[in-house]
This record gives structure tokens, C-alpha cells and sequence, in this order.
């Protein structure tokens, strides 16, 4: 049942069988929503899964330079939901302050966040949750 030998190096797993086992399955059901919401376009649904997953391993993760990543995920995730009360795009009008977005913007969304989605799946590579 254990084992005496103090010179056999042991790896600290964190997780629990079974724990990991759920932990995946939560994950990877946050990705399939991802995928789909990109082919569809919602920005909004991308966004909420890349802040889920975050939030899931956010605590997972040592090493400085990895939290470091994390953190620019982070800071893409409250970029978009900063993007209808910044000043940058609001215009004044005749009828007051509107939102009016460059007509790029949907590729910046995009791009930024699909970055931050590699980012993730890279660290949920790292942790072997995948």
C-alpha cells in the first residue's frame, strides 16, 4: 500500500481522480461553447467562457510567468466588457451621446478574443487537463 522507498521521487498531483475527471468535463464543455459561439459570432457568449475557464484555473497555476498570461486574458476579458462605456467611442449627436464603433471593431473582438482563448488552451495544456 505505500511505498518505503525514500529514494523514489514522487509527483504531487493536485487534483483527485475524480475531481479531475469533473474539472474536465466542465472545462471542455466551456471550449464546445467557445467554438460554437465563434462560428456564430457572439462576442458576448466567447467572452463569458473565456472568464469561465479562467476563473477555473486561475488558482491551478504557479509558475510567474504563466500568471502572467493569465493575466492578459484577464485584462481581455475587461477590455470587452469596457468597450460600450468607453470614451473613445462615444460621439456626441443631436440627440445626445451614442456608441459608434469603428467598422473594424468586430475584428479586434475576434482577434483578442481568440488570443486569449490560445492562451488558455495552452495552459490548460500545461496543467493536463485536456
Amino acid at each position: 500500500m505505500f511505498d518505503n522507498n525514500p529514494k523514489k521521487k514522487s509527483n504531487y498531483d493536485p487534483f483527485q481522480e475524480d475531481f479531475r475527471n469533473s474539472l474536465k468535463m466542465g472545462l471542455d464543455l466551456q471550449r464546445e461553447i467557445f467554438k460554437d459561439a465563434n462560428i456564430n459570432s457572439h462576442y458576448d457568449v466567447m467572452n463569458k467562457t473565456l472568464e469561465n475557464i479562467y476563473n477555473e484555473i486561475k488558482s491551478k497555476v504557479n509558475d510567474t510567468e504563466d500568471k502572467t498570461k493569465l493575466n492578459k486574458v484577464k485584462t481581455i476579458v475587461y477590455w470587452y466588457y469596457q468597450l460600450p462605456i468607453n470614451p473613445k467611442y462615444k460621439k456626441k449627436t443631436q440627440r445626445g451621446y451614442q456608441i459608434i464603433y469603428p467598422e473594424n471593431i468586430d475584428i479586434k473582438i475576434n482577434k483578442l478574443l481568440n488570443l486569449g482563448y490560445q492562451i488558455l488552451i495552452t495552459q490548460l495544456n500545461k496543467l493536463k487537463l485536456l
